[in-house]
């Protein structure tokens, strides 16, 4: 509370005396973090989400925008959720937060902060064959896209038991070998990982049919 005291006088010395006082409400600030953190331009992946942390002080009323568009309500004073989303398969996405934190005497604060969402990787390849006599020479033509590294997983129905590391988008030939006696079933999975971590898979099989034996009758 501040006293104020007006005087106000004429030129004949005649005078009087006002008395108010103002209220003036504490300073208002806006703040917020991003999965707790308030680094700029941080990089997450499309098809995640980010926590919001409501840090203002001195309001009660808040408003959320994203791209413009109000998000949460008047009462959201706490930790949200925000689904991220990038459409595009090639081009990163901006995403402009902005708090808006009021008090009841109307003093105002704001606040942007802005985010990349990275595309969502794409895994996928063709085979130039499902099945074949043992040992079955496969070559897999990586189609993915958007991401820097690929890792292949082969394995059985006990689990992927090896793996090879490629570029992105390179091709892999790999030759399977069935049992004596029983055909094989292998399982393929190709994981693709962007810069930031973002990851995709594909999951493939192929079958490499054993060996037949004939035996013959012995002459007697």
């Amino acid at each position: 509370l501040v006293p104020v005291t007006l005087i106000a006088r004429n030129i004949g010395g005649c005078f009087d005396t006002s008395f108010t006082t103002l209220t003036i409400s504490r300073r208002v600030r806006a703040d917020f973090a991003i999965n707790g953190s308030i680094v700029p331009n941080q990089e997450f992946c499309a098809g995640t989400s980010v926590a919001l942390s409501n840090n203002s002080t001195n309001a009660n009323t808040y408003l959320w925008k994203v791209n413009g568009v109000q998000f949460f309500g008047t009462n959201s004073a706490a930790t949200f959720n925000l689904p991220l989303v990038n459409t595009s398969t090639t081009a990163d996405s901006l995403y402009t937060i902005r708090l808006i934190s009021l008090t009841s005497d109307i003093c105002i604060d704001s606040l942007e902060r802005t985010i990349i969402v990275k595309p969502q990787p794409i895994a996928g390849f063709q085979k130039n064959g499902a099945s074949g006599c043992s040992p079955l020479r496969i070559a897999f033509a990586n189609r993915s896209s958007g991401g820097t590294v690929a890792r292949w997983f082969f394995g059985g129905s006990n689990g992927f038991t090896d793996s090879t590391t490629t570029a992105a988008s390179a091709n892999l030939i790999r030759t399977f070998t069935g049992a004596a006696t029983t055909d094989s079933t292998v399982y393929i999975k190709l994981r693709i990982t962007n810069n930031i971590g973002c990851v995709s898979e594909f999951l493939d099989s192929v079958r490499a049919v054993s060996y037949t034996h004939l035996t013959l009758p012995t002459n007697r």
